[in-house]
């Protein structure tokens, strides 16, 4: 009798343990899209707008977050394959608006002699729309100029 009660006593407690906090919001709900581009894997292929005059650009990458408050969380870098003059990440983010998007909000974080440039924001939107994040990383050490835009896919802000 004595081990089917602590039996039961572990049983509830994991069931009791499973059952989500009320407002607790699971990580599965929340939504992500994020964009990632690597020189050496990929080269100039569809769907990168690449304007190279020669090669600065190793890494791009960019992602959105739905932050689950009526907010989405914009992030990017760009990493070159040597210290360069310049460095930069631009983040945009996008609105669709019927069967185009329009630039809503957009910041560059910048850095000088380095091969390392990020940003990261947190916007207001409103729930319901449609939203991606266009990146633009560029690189340029004396007339060599390094230039690559990407685009995430799209999240439906809860």
């Amino acid at each position: 009798m004595r081990l089917s009660i602590k039996f039961l006593f572990w049983i509830f407690l994991v069931v009791l343990l499973s059952i989500p906090v009320a407002g607790e919001e699971k990580q599965s709900d929340l939504s992500e899209a994020s964009v990632y581009y690597e020189r050496s894997k990929h080269g100039p292929i569809d769907g990168f707008d690449v304007k190279t005059s020669n090669y600065l650009i190793e890494e791009g990458f960019g992602r959105i977050t739905d932050r689950g408050d009526g907010t989405v969380s914009l992030y990017g870098y760009t990493r070159a394959n040597k210290i360069c003059n310049e460095i930069s990440i631009q983040i945009i983010l996008q609105r669709k608006d019927g069967s185009s998007w329009t630039n809503i909000h957009s910041h560059t974080y910048l850095a000088r002699y380095d091969d390392y440039a990020w940003g990261s924001r947190v916007v207001a939107v409103e729930r319901g729309k449609e939203y991606r994040l266009r990146t633009v990383h560029k690189a340029s050490d004396h007339s060599v100029n390094d230039e690559i835009s990407q685009v995430t896919g799209s999240i439906i802000i809860k």
